[in-house]
């Protein structure tokens, strides 16, 4: 969960009104900076996604991230454009997981063992003897294309052999 709690005003959905049982949010499709703020809460929420995750993989102090979140501050260009990037692969993550929040956040915090007899594997995550979460923050942007690839082999129809 987020360190803080969400405020309440009129960009922030209640946490009822913000699942995608049915249907997805406005925000999810937004593509400006308080939109960016709204998809990392929600990720926060969902995901399990905290402050001190974001701040890890955007490579910026705790504080920094926490004073956006809250719209406090904005956050440089090229920060933005890695949320984006991030966002494209929360959205492939929750095709994969069937648009189950839960199943979601279990491949983020899935750890993958690695079966020596088929190691390596075309199929194998690049975060072996880790989770894609950990991944993520170890990584940060760079990890993306990655985490983007793998989650791409399994889209649309895809089988996951978990």
């Amino acid at each position: 969960m987020l360190d803080e709690p969400m405020t309440m005003d009129a960009s922030t959905p209640p946490d009822d009104d913000d699942s995608i049982a049915s249907t997805v949010p406005s925000y999810f499709q937004a593509d400006d900076e308080p939109g960016r703020r709204l998809q990392a809460g929600w990720a926060g929420r969902r995901l399990g996604l905290s402050d001190e995750f974001f701040a890890r993989f955007l490579r910026i102090p705790e504080s920094s991230l926490r004073d956006w979140r809250l719209g406090q501050a904005e956050l440089p260009a090229d920060r933005l454009e890695v949320l984006r990037e991030f966002w494209w692969v929360v959205l492939l993550l929750l095709d994969v997981g069937h648009m189950d929040e839960q199943q979601s956040r279990g491949l983020l915090e899935r750890r993958m063992t690695v079966d020596e007899a088929s190691h390596p594997h075309p199929l194998d995550p690049p975060w072996i003897g880790s989770t894609m979460k950990s991944f993520l923050e170890e990584g940060g942007p760079d990890a993306l294309p990655a985490v983007n690839r793998w989650l791409g082999h399994f889209r649309s129809g895809g089988a996951m052999f978990f």
